[in-house]
C-alpha cells in the first residue's frame, strides 16, 4: 500500500537547507514526511510506525486548526539568558560552552519586556539559566509583575537547599521547575565530565519534594540510548513509577534529541520522532495504555485547545494517567474508547463548530460514551483540570491525582513541517550577535540550523 496524502506543505530539504515542498506519504504501516528537491530528489524521513491511526490524528489536529487560519497569541515567553551551562551535553541544541549562540540577557532590558508583555508565564532557559550572575534579580523581576516563573535547569544548582529556598523565597513561590532527569543508575551518569551529578541531581529532587515547588521531569532519549530497546523501557518506567509516587511532580516529559546544535549531523534514523518516542512511553508505562488511546487523548487535548482559543504544536502527544483510589489507570478506565473515537470522526466530518456547539457535542459525546459508574470521578477530573486550561497550560494547576507523560520535540532540518511550524506556541527572546530577536521556538530552530551550516561550511572551507 502506497498514497501520498492530499494534506501539503513547504518544508526544508535536509542537505541544502533550502525551502522545498513537503507531504505525508504511508507505506503499510510507515508514515514519512517527504521532501521534493530539485538539486537532491526526493528525500524522507520516518514519523510514524502508526499508518492509519497516525494520520487520522494529523488530519484531525489540521481539521480542528487549520493552516489558513491565523494562530493564537503565544503561551509562553521565554528568555535565552545564557549560554553557559556547568555541563557539556553532547546533545545540548546550543551547545551551550562551545559555540556562541546568544550572549548574556541584560536585566534593563527584560525588565522592559516585561512591562509590555500580558501572558502569565515568563520561562528562563540556557545553556543553564542558574549560571547568569543575575539570576535572581530575573526572578524578582517576574514576581514583581505578578507573573509565574518557569525555570529550565538541569538541576545541579538546586541540590543546594539553600538555593531553593531562595527561589521560593524571591518567586514568592510563584515558580515551576523544568528538569532535566536521566534516572537512578550511576550508568546514566557516566558519560558526564563533571563529578557527582547523579547524587547532586538526586538531592535536587529531595529538595523540591521537601519544598512542594510544582516540577516538570524531562527525559531526554539520546541515539546511544535507543540501542537497546529493553534497557530504554526499563529507564522509562523507573522514572513514570517515580514520579506516579511524587506529588510535586506534575508531568512527564520524553523527548529524542533533535538533529540540531551538538548531534546537527545525525541521520534521519538517529532522530526520533514524537510519534516513536510515544509508542516507548506506552509500551513502558506501568499501566497498561492502548496506543490508540493516546492518539484518542491528544484528540480530546486538541478540541479543548479549541475552545480555549490556545495555541498548540501538533509535535506533541499525551498519554493521561489518573489516580483512581490507590490505583492508577488510564482513560479505558471512564471511557469505551472505540466509541468515543468514534464519535469524535463524526464531530471531524462536521466541521467547522462555533465554541458553544464545540462545547454541547464534547458534552455529549463524554456522557454517551463514558461508563455510568464512573461518570462523577470522571467529571471531578474535568472540575480539577479546567484551571490547567484556564490559566493558559499551567503545570502548577496540575492535580496531583493526573500525570502527564508528554512527547515533545522541536523543529529540526529533518521534521519541519511549515503548517506545524508556524502554530508554535513558544516565543523566544535573545540577544546575538548584541541584537535583540524575538521569534517563535519553531523560527529559531531553523534560524540557527541555516546559520550553523554556512559555519560549518566556511570552516570545511578554511581547512582545505
Amino acid at each position: 500500500m502506497q498514497s501520498t496524502m492530499p494534506r501539503s506543505f513547504q518544508t526544508i530539504c535536509d542537505i541544502c537547507l533550502r525551502d522545498v515542498p513537503g507531504s505525508l506519504k504511508i507505506e503499510g504501516d510507515d508514515v514519512f514526511l517527504c521532501k521534493s528537491c530539485e538539486e537532491h530528489g526526493e528525500r524522507q524521513v520516518p514519523m510514524s510506525r502508526n499508518g492509519k491511526s497516525y494520520l487520522t490524528f494529523d488530519r484531525h489536529y489540521h481539521t480542528v486548526f487549520p493552516p489558513e487560519e491565523p494562530p493564537p497569541n503565544t503561551v509562553d515567553t521565554y528568555f535565552f539568558t545564557t549560554n553557559r551551562c556547568n555541563l557539556d551535553c553532547s546533545y545540548c541544541v546550543v551547545e551551550a560552552n562551545n559555540y556562541d549562540y546568544f550572549g548574556d540577557y541584560e536585566i534593563p532590558r527584560f525588565a522592559n519586556h516585561l512591562k509590555t508583555y500580558q501572558g502569565p508565564k515568563v520561562s528562563l532557559i540556557g545553556g543553564e539559566p542558574f549560571s547568569h550572575r543575575s539570576m535572581f534579580e530575573f526572578l524578582r523581576l517576574i514576581e514583581e509583575s505578578g507573573k509565574t516563573a518557569v525555570l529550565y535547569t538541569n538541576g545541579l544548582a538546586l541540590a543546594d537547599e539553600d538555593v531553593v529556598r531562595r527561589v521560593i523565597d524571591v518567586s514568592r513561590r510563584r515558580c515551576e521547575i523544568r528538569m532535566t532527569f536521566e534516572g537512578f543508575a550511576p550508568e546514566h551518569y557516566s558519560h558526564f565530565g563533571v563529578s557527582r551529578v547523579r547524587e547532586r541531581k538526586l538531592a535536587a529532587l529531595e529538595n523540591l519534594a521537601k519544598y512542594g515547588i510544582p516540577s516538570t521531569l524531562g527525559y531526554t532519549i539520546e541515539p546511544s540510548t535507543q540501542q537497546s530497546q529493553d534497557r530504554l523501557r526499563e529507564k522509562l518506567q523507573e522514572v513514570i513509577k517515580y514520579a506516579m509516587e511524587q506529588d510535586f511532580v506534575r508531568g512527564l516529559t520524553f523527548q529524542a534529541t533533535a538533529a540540531l546544535g551538538g548531534i546537527r549531523h545525525a541521520k534521519p534514523d538517529d532522530i526520533w520522532s514524537v510519534d516513536r518516542v510515544m509508542d516507548e512511553i506506552v509500551e513502558a508505562s506501568p499501566v497498561p495504555i492502548a496506543r490508540r488511546d493516546v492518539y484518542l487523548a491528544q484528540r480530546l487535548v486538541h478540541l479543548t485547545a479549541r475552545l480555549f482559543n490556545l495555541p498548540l504544536c501538533a509535535y506533541v502527544q499525551t498519554a493521561v494517567l489518573f489516580r483512581a483510589g490507590k490505583r492508577w489507570v488510564g482513560l479505558d478506565h471512564f471511557f469505551n474508547c472505540d466509541k468515543l473515537e468514534r464519535r469524535l470522526d463524526v464531530q471531524l466530518d462536521e466541521w467547522p463548530r462555533t465554541s458553544r456547539r464545540l462545547l454541547r457535542a464534547l458534552a455529549a459525546d463524554a456522557l454517551a460514551c463514558a461508563y455510568p459508574t464512573r461518570v462523577p470521578s470522571l467529571a471531578g477530573f474535568g472540575l480539577r483540570m479546567l484551571p490547567v486550561f484556564l490559566n493558559r497550560y499551567d503545570f502548577a494547576s496540575i492535580p496531583k491525582s493526573i500525570l502527564p507523560l508528554i512527547s515533545i520535540s522541536v523543529c529540526d532540518r529533518y521534521n519541519l513541517d511549515s503548517h506545524v511550524a508556524r502554530r508554535c506556541e513558544k516565543m523566544v527572546h535573545s540577544r546575538v550577535g548584541g541584537q535583540e530577536i524575538i521569534e517563535s521556538c519553531s523560527e529559531m530552530t531553523i534560524r540557527q540550523t541555516r546559520e550553523r551550516a554556512a559555519v560549518d561550511q566556511a570552516n570545511n572551507g578554511s581547512s582545505h
